[in-house]
């Protein structure tokens, strides 16, 4: 049974009304694109500096891990000890999106990095417990998803951020709430992260928009290099025709009730339940949705 909401959404009549005029008026140069990061730091509560736009879901995890690892990397060349400090390491999970584990799985190929994924209980959660005695004097990063893609289950991720950070001060954490947009509440205040992944098309917007949250002071590699877009963080010309749109609605979506909210996935999941029992059919849940945000898997 998936719900398919998650694997992407359709795009909302008035996302298609605000992109017309950029294809034949408002065609110049994005590079002024930073306002409507005003529309993300709305979403998520962060400032609109802490807000870069990418292509998609799999690009902004990909940065976050192939950031967090080179900037290490970076800095332990230029240390006096850095043959004895190791490869950096990474903590994630077994039930990551593929745009997580199979980066990690590439770059620990390539002698980049080593990383560690931690199994979940029965009903698809991680244990903090897990996390925190996989981390090692070399761990730069933990990336753990705010929820699954296939059984919706929602991390502690909050839980795992502040025991990382006493564990381990400096070492990051990431989280991919590409799932969550829309159907739970996603601040980055709360979470207490200093990398969250979010995408457009999974709340109504266009596909080949996301963004990366970046809180201020983290030091991360740039992914793709070029010129001075996103303040000089990623290189390469901003989709403006889509960015527009993309977080102004969803922004107004999100605030109007519009869009999914838990109370609505759970008079969804309890027809869709019913139905599925008046034909015989059994299963087990995960939980409401203040516990799940189920979906199928699309970046």
């Amino acid at each position: 049974m998936h719900r398919h909401y998650n694997a992407t959404t359709p795009i909302y009549p008035e996302v298609s009304e605000a992109m017309k005029p950029y294809i034949y008026e408002l065609f110049g140069n994005p590079s002024s694109v930073h306002a409507y990061g005003q529309q993300v730091a709305g979403l998520i509560n962060c400032s609109p500096d802490e807000v870069a736009f990418t292509s998609c879901g799999t690009e902004s995890d990909n940065w976050a891990l192939w950031g967090a690892v080179m900037a290490r990397r970076g800095s332990s060349s230029s240390s006096s000890s850095s043959s004895q400090q190791g490869l950096p390491h990474v903590v994630t999970s077994q039930i990551e999106h593929p745009a997580v584990t199979a980066c990690l799985r590439s770059m620990a190929e390539q002698g980049l990095c080593t990383f560690t994924a931690v199994p979940v209980d029965s009903q698809g959660l991680i244990s903090v417990t897990d996390v925190v005695s996989a981390l090692t004097p070399n761990t730069v990063l933990v990336s753990i998803m705010h929820s699954n893609n296939e059984v919706g289950s929602l991390q502690p991720v909050a839980a795992i951020a502040a025991a990382v950070r006493q564990a381990a001060p400096g070492c990051l954490v990431h989280s991919d709430a590409a799932q969550s947009m829309g159907k739970v509440a996603v601040d980055v205040q709360q979470l207490g992260v200093d990398l969250l992944t979010l995408v457009g098309h999974k709340f109504g917007a266009p596909k080949g928009v996301a963004a990366l949250y970046i809180r201020q002071g983290v030091q991360l590699a740039n992914l793709l290099s070029g010129g001075s877009q996103e303040r000089g963080r990623r290189g390469g010309t901003e989709n403006a025709m889509r960015l527009h749109p993309d977080y102004a609605v969803g922004t107004l979506r999100l605030s109007t009730g519009r869009h999914t909210t838990a109370d609505g996935v759970d008079r969804a999941v309890t027809l869709i339940v019913g139905a599925a029992r008046k034909q015989g059919l059994e299963f087990g849940s995960s939980g409401s949705s203040s516990d799940t945000a189920n979906g199928t898997a699309a970046h």
